[in-house]
């Protein structure tokens, strides 16, 4: 696949995924707690001119980073240190990074 192919899949495939998140953000914690989420675009090197796009989430210590490969599937790791593409995303790995949250957000409320 081409660069210019590959960019446009991420940008409709980006979309989704946010559109998505942001129903989970809704669903587990409120509306407007998305913007309390740290959000930063990346792009890997794989050599040349190519590259892959993502972007991390953070909220406290809650992080991930998604990252799509080539074939158009979306891969998260935990670690901000980790190389390398790490495990693929599903419905239940993103809830459960939004679970985290949640339980991080109400372990540090302060009432």
């Amino acid at each position: 696949m081409q660069q210019y192919q590959y960019d446009a899949m991420y940008k409709v495939k980006y979309h989704d995924f946010i559109k998505q998140f942001s129903g989970y953000v809704s669903e587990y914690l409120s509306n407007d707690f998305i913007s309390k989420i740290d959000h930063q675009e990346i792009k890997h090197s794989t050599g040349g001119h190519s590259y892959l796009h993502g972007f991390h989430k953070q909220y406290g210590n809650q992080f991930r980073r998604y990252t799509l490969d080539q074939n158009g599937k979306w891969f998260e790791v935990t670690k901000s240190w980790y190389v390398g593409l790490g495990n693929e995303v599903t419905e239940d790995t993103v809830k459960a990074f939004i679970i985290d949250i949640y339980h991080e957000y109400y372990m540090n409320k302060e009432d």
